[in-house]
Parts: structure tokens; sequence; C-alpha cells
């Protein structure tokens, strides 16, 4: 049918026709590409693949495509880890160790127009390069300090970000976290120019951070407050130091005065086990417990009237110290039943209004007759508060209310409180 050379080519050209309409049909009328993507993405993204240090181990989370400068080309985030070291577990059996590698971040930046100019008018196809803005952790000024978290990070924006080609945002915000659900730290971050990249602020707090940043991002970061841990101390009390934004349109923090005080790093407790505890609980405007009597105050408590402490609407008192009496000398002695002037519950019946001297406990086998001990401990609390825009020092005398049965706990009630 086909003769000579022209009819093979001929057939070779049939065939080939017939081959791409096959392949058309089969893909939905689109042709397959010489170069086939690959079904699963890289870590790092391959034109920035020889600027990735040694060091790091690239997150394939949290990495986003987006405009976040001032130019209309999208700027490549990446989150890494760095400076991996381990440590041994201390109970482990086999010699299991735990990796530590703290968290940093970078933006790639593709600028077009970061070469020399040439003498000759442009051609078609601009040159470009690709320059590593470093988030943090950094060297240069503004960034010397902080890390973005221990063992993981969650990123916000604002405006919020949506992935392709039309994201765009302004606020990078950063979560960073350590061994737990509450974040330890915040960094939040712009676009500050080609000579300093992403500057901004970022605040640590060992107990937690907490900001006004929304769940799915999207709305400017204005309040940051920071909760660190007082030294070893048994009441799990924090410094807390407040950080306002007066304008969102500028990227700066100034502290907070009215934020400043010590705390309980987490929440009040419903019942502070030291005495310590239940004076910040008091003063940070909790009037009372579990235990018994309720409330924090004796009913015949000696009270300076400035401070307004049996006043429901009182304010919070912000604590600048608080003391921590290391141990509480047993005064068996001292101690009586409690009466209805201190915790306005009736005497038990027969019960004697003091004990005797030489006795550490009411006389008989204890009973649960609804009775409470009182006073067979004292101590002492030393704060200093602001009172009226001013620091004053404050002394405080408590006493252990114990009831009068097996395993019915301590109570720390105050009893005197002096402005000194």
């Amino acid at each position: 049918m086909f003769k000579g050379k022209g009819g093979l080519i001929f057939l070779l050209i049939i065939i080939a026709l017939a081959v791409i309409v096959f392949l058309l049909i089969r893909r939905g009328g689109q042709l397959p590409s010489l170069f086939p993507r690959s079904q699963t993405e890289p870590t790092v993204p391959l034109d920035l693949q020889t600027f990735i240090p040694d060091g790091w181990i690239v997150q394939s989370d949290d990495q986003l495509n987006c405009n976040f400068d001032d130019d209309p080309d999208l700027e490549q985030l990446l989150i890494y880890r760095y400076n991996q070291t381990q440590a041994p577990e201390p109970l482990s059996t086999d010699g299991e160790q735990e990796t530590f590698a703290p968290f940093g971040g970078v933006i790639f930046d593709t600028q077009t127009s970061s070469l020399e100019p040439q003498p000759s008018p442009p051609g078609a196809y601009r040159p470009g390069s690709i320059v590593p803005y470093l988030l943090l952790p950094d060297f240069y000024p503004g960034k010397g300090e902080g890390y973005l978290g221990d063992t993981d990070v969650q990123i916000r924006y604002a405006p919020a970000a949506q992935a392709g080609d039309q994201c765009s945002t302004s606020e990078i915000q950063i979560l960073g976290y350590t061994y737990g659900p509450l974040p330890t730290r915040i960094t939040v971050l712009r676009w500050a120019g080609r000579e300093a990249g992403y500057q901004g602020v970022h605040y640590a707090g060992n107990a937690r951070v907490e900001s006004n940043i929304a769940p799915g991002g999207g709305s400017i970061i204005s309040d940051i407050t920071t909760y660190n841990r007082l030294l070893n101390h048994r009441s799990v009390l924090c410094e807390v130091n407040g950080y306002v934004r007066p304008n969102a349109e500028e990227l700066a923090f100034i502290a907070d005065a009215s934020v400043r005080t010590i705390d309980f790093c987490f929440d009040i407790p419903s019942e502070p086990v030291y005495p310590e505890g239940v004076v910040v609980a008091l003063l940070r405007g909790q009037n009372g417990g579990t235990g018994i009597p309720s409330s924090y105050l004796l009913n015949n408590a000696t009270l300076p009237p400035e401070l307004k402490l049996r006043d429901p609407a009182r304010p919070k008192y912000n604590i600048l110290s608080v003391g921590n009496p290391s141990f509480v000398t047993p005064l068996a002695a001292q101690g009586q039943w409690c009466d209805a002037a201190q915790v306005g519950v009736p005497v038990a019946a027969g019960a004697p209004t003091e004990a005797p001297a030489d006795a550490p406990t009411p006389a008989g086998t204890p009973v649960s007759s609804g009775a409470l001990w009182c006073g067979r401990e004292r101590v002492r609390v030393e704060t200093r508060i602001i009172l009226e825009g001013e620091p004053r020092d404050v002394g405080w005398v408590l006493i252990s209310v114990r009831p009068d049965e097996p395993g019915g706990g301590v109570y720390w009630r105050i009893q005197a409180v002096e402005l000194l």
C-alpha cells in the first residue's frame, strides 16, 4: 500500500498522530509533560536547596509562599530547627536520648532588581538573586537575642494569609512552645526594608505568654503579657509584665505599668496551700477558698481601712514583692478552739475555750464534731504593693485553722494586717 521512503514517513506520521490523539483522550485534552512533577514535594524547594546551611533541619509544615514585603513578588517562608543536641532520659532503661533543637525562621526573597544596573538597556529577562532574610535567631541589630520556640511553633498572619498567587500579608505572628500546650514565646515581625529585613518584637515567659492573637489570625496584636516563674517557688508564683502597642500601624510596644505584678502563674487555686498563696489570692481579688472557714479573713481580723479588704468591689492590688516564709514553728500551747468571733461557726458542745498548756491537741479522742482548732501555727508574710500609686509595705499575720477530725487538713486564715 505504501511504497518507497515517502510512504514509510507518511505511515510514521499517521502512527504518531494516533498516539497523540489517544493520549489527549486519556488525559482530558491535556498533553503529558516532558518533565512530570514529582508526586511528593521535597522538604526544601529545589531552587532554595543550595541556600540551606548544613545545620538546619527544615520543617515541612508552616512553609508558605506569600507577599510579605512591599513588592508584588511572592516570598518563601521556611521554618527550621538548629543546634540539635541530645540528653539522656534519666529513668530510661535502654539509654534513650531526648533530642532538643530550637526553632528558627527565614524568608527567601527573590529580588529581580538587586544587581547593579547594566550600561545598556535591560533585555526581556531581568537578572535576579535570592536573599535569605533571617527572622529569629539572628545576629544583626535588633534581633541578637531570642528564637522562635523550643518544641513547637504556631504561625498566624495579619491580614490572614491565603495560599495562592494572590497571597499577601504584612504581619507575621509566631507562638513558640516548650513541652506543653501553653505558648512561652511570642514573636511579631514586619518588613522593614532591604537593609534591615524583617524587624519586630520578641517576648518570652518561662511559664507562659498571653496576647490577643486570634485563633485563625487576621487581627493585629495589641497587647502581650509574660509570666516568668519566681525561683523555685512552692506556690507557683510568677512575675507578670504587660506590653501594649499604642499604634496599630507601627510595630512598637511599650511597658504597661498597670499590669506589672506578682501573681499565680496559671490561675488562683481554689484553696492556696501555703500562707503566702492566701495573701496573694486576696490581693488579686479572690475573697475566699474551699477551706473552713471559706473567707480568707477571720471575722475578727484587724485590718487597715485603706486596703478595703472586705469590700467585694475593691481593686486588684499590684504586688511588687512577697515574702516566702521557709518554715513555720508549731506553737501548740497557743492553740485553742476557734470561736464564733473568729470563724462564725458554733463552738462544739463542751469544748474548752483554751487548750491545756501542755496539750498539743484538744483533750480526748478527735471526733467529727464540726469544731475548729485555731492558732497551733502562726506565720508572718511581708509584701510590697502599689496603693494609690505609691509602693507600700504590708505585713500579714496568718494562723492555721484545723478541723477537729482525722485528715481534716490545714487552712491558713488572716488574723491581722498592718500597713508599714
